[in-house]
């Protein structure tokens, strides 16, 4: 009985080889896997545009592997097989996209799968209103994130050059924890008063928040003044990065100040951030992101507040 059952195992897996290589001599096959590889691994830069262009991407995930479904199928007429595959393949990019210089994650990993799967329900005998309704439910809700984007960098636009004042809660938007490999570092929520208020998590590392900066330009200011409240003595770290690789310390502005409780002023001239450590000269309309961090916790929770932040004129 044993035997018969490996037996029985051992045809299965040479027919799902079989397949598997009559699948890689269809043309169709070919292209589509060097478009799904392409577009995944390329290294795109959309500058200021970056994360609009990555809600449009999480959408396009959808798509595009719904797309390729019914596509393939109707060339291949293999459902399950082509079902598999294309979420095996939406795994291995995701997998890979790390050591490409891009971001690999279960959203999108997740998105691409339900993409396939709701090509295959279309491409089943089910009504079409049932196809129809599973369709929208799982791919109008991937638009929102886009219209939140695109207001975000407007508003952001027109307060320019005021970087965050929390007394209008839009500006919450641009902001987002710190995320070592194991998750966020910290909570955040705006406070009545009009804060920003960082709980920092127990154990984490770097515990703390960024801002993107959607490169609007900062060449034409003096100072970057930040104000922020403390409930005990604590040492703040501030990091800003510009469009370059920022990855090595001495190749981005770093640093450290310690703070008293209650509200403290911090000001950080231009000039000291342009000029890096290695002597890399920062691109100063083209400043991506500044992250507000303390170090490792120790204590259960640190807590800090963000009352406001903007570039001031020199002079």
């Amino acid at each position: 009985m044993c035997l018969f059952g490996l037996q029985e195992m051992s045809t299965s897996v040479k027919r799902f080889l079989l397949t598997i290589s009559d699948l890689f001599r269809k043309i169709e096959i070919k292209i589509a896997i060097l478009a799904v590889f392409g577009l995944s691994l390329i290294p795109f830069d959309f500058g200021r545009y970056e994360k609009v262009a990555g809600a449009v991407a999480d959408a396009g995930h959808f798509w595009f592997y719904f797309l390729a479904f019914i596509y393939l199928d109707r060339a291949l007429k293999i459902p399950r097989n082509l079902l598999f595959g294309l979420i095996v393949t939406s795994g291995v990019i995701e997998i890979i996209q790390p050591y490409v210089e891009r971001d690999g994650n279960f959203q999108d990993f997740a998105v691409s799968s339900l993409g396939a799967i709701c090509g295959f329900i279309v491409r089943q005998n089910y009504p079409l209103i049932s196809k129809v309704v599973v369709t929208l439910i799982f791919s109008i809700p991937l638009f929102f994130p886009i219209l939140w984007r695109i207001d975000a960098l407007r508003f952001q636009e027109q307060f320019f050059p005021e970087l965050a004042d929390f007394k209008t809660k839009q500006w919450s938007s641009l902001w987002e924890a710190t995320a070592p490999d194991d998750g966020p570092s910290s909570t955040l929520y705006v406070s009545p008063n009009g804060n920003l208020v960082v709980r920092a998590i127990a154990q984490k590392e770097w515990p703390g928040i960024l801002y993107s900066n959607q490169f609007l330009p900062w060449k034409n200011y003096g100072s970057l003044e930040i104000e922020i409240e403390t409930f005990e003595d604590n040492t703040i770290s501030i990091r800003i990065d510009d469009d370059q690789k920022c990855k090595e310390f001495d190749q981005r502005f770093n640093k450290s100040f310690f703070l008293k409780t209650g509200v403290n002023k911090i000001s950080i001239p231009l000039d000291e951030v342009r000029l890096t450590r290695s002597g890399r000269m920062m691109n100063l309309d083209k400043i991506k992101r500044v992250a507000i961090f303390t170090t490792k916790r120790e204590r259960p929770e640190r807590i800090f507040a963000i009352k406001a932040m903007r570039l001031i004129k020199s002079g």
